[in-house]
């Protein structure tokens, strides 16, 4: 199994490695893995925030600039952060979708190529590494990620972002990928099942 210090991240043009890694204390192989999760769950962020606003979705479609600004943020795609910030903005002002399709255009281009290029650069997966985790903490989060998901109340997208590297670290690379890709959709319910069928959950409730 390959260590930290073995693991060279590729360059990427718009991608501030230094600054992705200094936010998850230096974890290349976590880093790898949320690389890999944001072309994942990232790839269909402007058709789905298209979808929210013709639907007079509002409130959707801002989670979803909420949420491509807070991933963009976390790997140190800060043009792409800055950008979603923007989209967000003028989603939460209720800005018609057709004065703010140039800006959709743009940022797809560029979401587009990040994603393009992270297919091309990243190595095959790595094997995924349990460290060790504070129960304690881990407890109280889940119990409010629970709590969050049956109220039904879509901070949850937030708070499972706030609380990543513990949730990666607690359930795994392929259970978490699964998760958050349920989380993304708004998809709460499934969520729970999931939640509910791991290791971790089964030992703390």
């Amino acid at each position: 199994m390959p260590v930290d210090e073995d693991i060279v991240i590729p360059f990427i043009e718009g991608l501030d490695v230094e600054l992705g890694l200094k936010r998850i204390s230096g974890k290349k192989k976590f880093y790898i893995n949320m690389l890999k999760n944001y072309v994942t769950n990232q790839e269909k962020t402007v058709p789905q925030l298209r979808d929210a606003m013709q639907k007079d979705d509002y409130a959707g479609a801002e989670i979803i600039a909420h949420s491509a600004k807070g991933v963009s943020g976390n790997i140190g795609a800060t043009q792409l952060q800055e950008m979603a910030y923007e989209l967000e903005t003028l989603i939460f002002n209720k800005t018609p979708l057709a004065q703010l399709e140039e800006k959709l255009v743009i940022f797809e281009h560029v979401q587009s190529s990040m994603i393009h290029a992270l297919k091309i650069a990243l190595p095959s997966a790595l094997p995924p590494t349990i460290e060790h985790i504070d129960t304690t903490n881990a407890s109280a989060i889940f119990n409010t990620l629970m709590s969050l998901l049956e109220d039904q109340d879509h901070s949850v997208v937030r708070y499972f972002e706030k609380n990543t590297v513990l949730l990666y670290d607690c359930l795994g690379a392929d259970i978490f990928s699964a998760i958050q890709k349920e989380i993304k959709r708004f998809d709460f319910e499934k969520t729970i099942q999931l939640l509910r069928k791991t290791t971790f959950f089964e030992q703390k409730y």
